[in-house]
């Protein structure tokens, strides 16, 4: 895949992101300035537990590691 062509797919999978965790809602974590590797370890974390009582359980179920890979990068170079 060219890398324009990967860097849209990663910015269209974590636009979401932002309307909560960008937001300046104190109950929720702000992701800016988490590294590429803290995000994804964060991501994989909820998508392996899945029973978890959180909306972000039940979200990253639906993604691929690759897929929350590509999340990570792209929002943790987007705090650099």
């Amino acid at each position: 895949m060219p890398l324009d062509a990967s860097l849209s797919t990663a910015a269209l999978l974590s636009a979401s992101c932002s309307g909560c965790h960008l937001a300046g809602n104190a109950a929720i974590p702000d992701i800016r300035g988490l590294s590429p590797d803290a995000m994804f370890t964060a991501l994989s974390d909820y998508k392996i537990d899945t029973d978890g009582p959180t909306i972000m359980h039940r979200l990253m179920a639906g993604y691929s590691d690759p897929e929350l890979r590509a999340i990570a990068d792209y929002l943790g170079a987007q705090g650099e």
